[in-house]
């Protein structure tokens, strides 16, 4: 009599503790991804106080999920942890830069560090919106500091260099990113064209109204 059906009946139930922490995980990384991204509609709106407390909910959710992946080690490169760890970064990165506070670092942050560039490199996208919500309220000077960072993010990435098995999806959004860059380019150098022609069209007027 072979011990087939007891080894059978061992993994079994080990595979649904598995699957039971699985399921938990997910729920977190919902958790994590959903307050990410309330995270940065609130700075994008001015209001950090409300950013800061979406961005503590979603490290909360991060590091649990971490802490249920230490017991099953398995899990941690199946691709659970990708979602939570780039929003949670992109999140935790774009606020810094708005407060003017050191942008914090994948152990700071216990990300893991190929997702942690990952979501750097989606923050291009932020820093786009912001650039565009500046020249709407005709802040030149901020929409051109959103796109040194963005130009400053870009130029630190472009030259990672590693297979895409390692850092999946990096070098696709750096082309994106790229593409974003040159459009926003384009966009600030026919704004401040505009802006000269402005002024040298009011200046001219002050002249006449002086003469």
């Amino acid at each position: 009599m072979t011990r087939i059906s007891e080894i059978v009946a061992e993994v079994d139930q080990e595979l649904l503790v598995k699957e039971e922490i699985r399921e938990k995980i997910l729920e977190l990384t919902r958790i994590a991804v959903r307050s990410s991204s309330q995270a940065i509609n609130s700075a994008h709106n001015g209001d950090l106080t409300t950013a800061r407390k979406h961005l503590e909910k979603a490290r909360e959710a991060v590091h649990q999920v971490n802490s249920l992946v230490e017991q099953h080690p398995d899990l941690k490169y199946s691709g659970l942890l990708n979602q939570a760890h780039q929003e949670f970064t992109e999140a935790s990165v774009f606020i810094a830069l708005l407060e003017g506070k050191d942008v914090p670092s994948p152990s700071e942050l216990g990300v893991m560090g190929a997702l942690y560039l990952t979501g750097l490199a989606d923050v291009i996208g932020e820093l786009r919106r912001l650039c565009v919500d500046c020249l709407r309220r005709d802040d030149f000077q901020g929409a051109e500091q959103a796109f040194k960072l963005m130009e400053e993010i870009y130029s630190a990435l472009r030259y990672v260099d590693h297979p895409k098995a390692l850092i999946p999806g990096l070098r696709q959004k750096c082309d994106s990113a790229r593409r974003m860059i040159e459009d926003t380019r384009g966009m600030l150098t026919m704004v401040l064209q505009r802006i000269k022609l402005r002024d040298s069209i009011n200046t001219l007027i002050r002249k006449l109204e002086e003469s």
